[in-house]
């Protein structure tokens, strides 16, 4: 889709109540566990990598209150102050309450990153308890789908791409829509060599 490399970080589930508990620790007592520095490992040394131009995170519920812990770190490592532009971070659902401190970035609303946007529903209890309970706590542009509930990405989030394209100068959509735009080019090719 971005037409890079896909790296999965995947945070264990040690069962709803560990998760639960875990969760609130991250959140309302900025513990940093141990997958946060895992994280911060592959994000910071793909920000480091010359040959990287772009590094693209997506994080959904927990995975977006471990990516705001690595973002903390980011914003006070001097090594990747100059290279943060690189970094491009999309939450859906998010669990975090903050994500990222503006006093690092001159109120600049992405942070100094290259792009962050979050998605939420405004009924996801989940997002309502984290991300959307404290907005301007976030660097980042906001995408609030009104009355709908929620928080599975692509069940309640994403179903389809009415969410994106009713969201203005979101770069998510651009991406979107440009992968669309080449399956339609393709199918028209493979439709135009079908009946040549």
């Amino acid at each position: 889709m971005f037409n890079h490399e896909v790296i999965g970080l995947r945070n264990k589930s040690f069962g709803l109540m560990i998760d639960l508990w875990c969760c609130l620790i991250q959140r309302d007592f900025n513990a940093r566990t141990p997958i946060v520095y895992d994280y911060l490992s592959v994000i910071g040394g793909a920000m480091l990598d010359p040959s990287s131009v772009k590094v693209i995170v997506f994080a959904h519920s927990q995975g977006a209150l471990i990516l705001s812990a690595v973002v903390k770190l980011i914003e006070r490592e001097a090594i990747l102050q100059g290279v943060k532009h690189k970094v491009e971070m999309y939450t859906i659902g998010s669990a975090a309450r903050s994500f990222g401190t503006r006093k690092y970035c001159g109120q600049e609303i992405h942070g100094g990153f290259g792009r962050v946007e979050h998605y939420s529903n405004e009924w996801d209890w989940v997002a309502r308890t984290g991300v959307l309970s404290n907005i301007e706590a976030s660097v980042g542009v906001h995408y609030i789908r009104k009355k709908q509930a929620g928080h599975l990405p692509l069940i309640h989030y994403f179903p389809d791409d009415r969410f994106l394209v009713s969201s203005p100068g979101s770069k998510l959509a651009t991406y979107l829509k440009s992968v669309q735009n080449k399956r339609r080019a393709r199918k028209a090719r493979r439709q135009k060599a079908k009946h040549a």
